[in-house]
C-alpha cells in the first residue's frame, strides 16, 4: 500500500462514490489520529521515484497528487544530486543500447525526448549527449555496470561498421 496525501485520498474517495463532505470528514479523522501525514507521503514518493525519474517529473507528480508547493519543495530537497545523475546515466545507457541500429539523428531525438519526459534537466541531458555522441555518430554502446564502453558495434552514418 502506498502512502497518500490528504488531497489525493479525498479525491480517490470522491471518485469511488463518497460525497465530498464525507470524504473530507474521513480524511480529517485520519489526520487527527495520526494515520495521514502529507510530508511523509511526499517523501515516500520522492524515494520511490528518485532512482528512475528526474526532479521535474517528480515535482509534477507531487503537485498532481495534491501536495502543496511547500511540502513538495521540502520532499524534493531530499533528492541526492548524485543519485539523479546516476539515474540519468543508467537510463541514457539503456536508451543508447536500445537505439543502436537507428540513425544518429533519430537516436538523438528519441533519447532527448525520453529523458526530458522523465524529468531530467536539459543541461544534464545535453552534456551527456555531447560527451557520448560527438560528431562522428559512431561509438560503442555504454554498459550499465560501468565497466568499459561495451562491445557491440554501432554503425556509422554511411552504414559501415567499425571494428572495436
Amino acid at each position: 500500500m502506498r502512502a497518500r496525501g490528504r488531497e489525493e485520498l479525498a479525491r480517490s474517495l470522491e471518485q469511488k462514490g463518497f460525497a465530498a463532505a464525507v470524504a473530507r470528514e474521513a480524511v480529517e479523522g485520519l489526520e487527527r489520529e495520526g494515520w495521514l501525514d502529507d510530508p511523509a507521503a511526499a517523501r515516500s514518493v520522492v524515494r520511490m521515484r528518485g532512482g528512475r525519474y528526474g526532479r521535474a517529473r517528480i515535482e509534477r507528480e507531487l503537485l498532481g497528487r495534491g501536495f502543496s508547493e511547500e511540502i513538495a519543495a521540502e520532499a524534493l530537497s531530499e533528492i541526492d544530486p548524485d543519485g539523479e545523475e546516476r539515474a540519468l546515466s543508467r537510463l541514457f545507457a539503456r536508451l543508447q543500447r536500445s537505439g543502436a541500429g537507428l540513425s544518429p539523428d533519430t537516436r538523438r531525438r528519441r533519447t532527448w525526448s525520453a529523458l526530458t519526459r522523465r524529468g531530467f534537466p536539459a543541461a544534464a541531458i545535453s552534456a551527456k549527449m555531447k560527451n557520448w555522441l560527438g560528431d562522428a555518430g559512431d561509438h560503442k554502446v555504454p554498459r550499465l555496470n560501468g565497466e568499459g564502453s561495451g562491445d557491440r558495434k554501432v554503425p556509422r552514418q554511411n552504414g559501415e561498421e567499425e571494428e572495436p
